[in-house]
């Protein structure tokens, strides 16, 4: 069960904690699992849960575990560069529970008002060194201002 057993307990009682765990040993479950236990949809269908990235492949990666939790019954958007804007954004626009993105698309989004993250409750932010050590800081510290909570 490995870093599971430690975090998921955490998250479900409303802690921040930081993960530190190698590749491949569940880090994903660790927080999809109370995310999604968690998870209280919006009225006006803007995501409740927020996932940032730092590279398409692991946003896709994420979502397919969502995806496979909730059997699809969680809408789950995924925001990413190096695919069309316009297909993405008119995902967001259908609204969805969770939001899983890379820094710069998600920006973008924001920026252009195609999708809020104010009602955002349950923010990670997975691969956070590969998210620093990638320049997102100042990104990241934007995109935290689009969230109220």
């Amino acid at each position: 069960m490995g870093i599971q057993k430690y975090t998921i307990p955490l998250l479900d009682e409303g802690h921040d904690i930081i993960g530190l765990a190698p590749t491949g040993s569940g880090k994903t479950i660790a927080f999809a699992v109370p995310a999604m236990k968690l998870l209280l949809p919006n009225d006006d269908h803007s995501p409740s849960v927020l996932v940032l990235a730092p590279t398409r492949e692991l946003v896709q990666q994420t979502k397919q575990v969502f995806d496979n939790l909730s059997g699809g019954v969680v809408r789950v958007c995924e925001a990413y560069g190096g695919s069309p804007r316009h297909t993405q954004a008119r995902q967001l626009q259908y609204g969805c529970d969770v939001l899983i993105a890379c820094p710069g698309r998600l920006k973008d989004f924001l920026d252009s008002g195609v999708v809020s993250i104010a009602k955002a409750s349950f923010v990670v932010f997975d691969e956070a060194d590969r998210l620093l050590d990638m320049g997102f800081q100042v990104q990241l510290d934007e995109i935290l201002q689009y969230v109220n909570s």
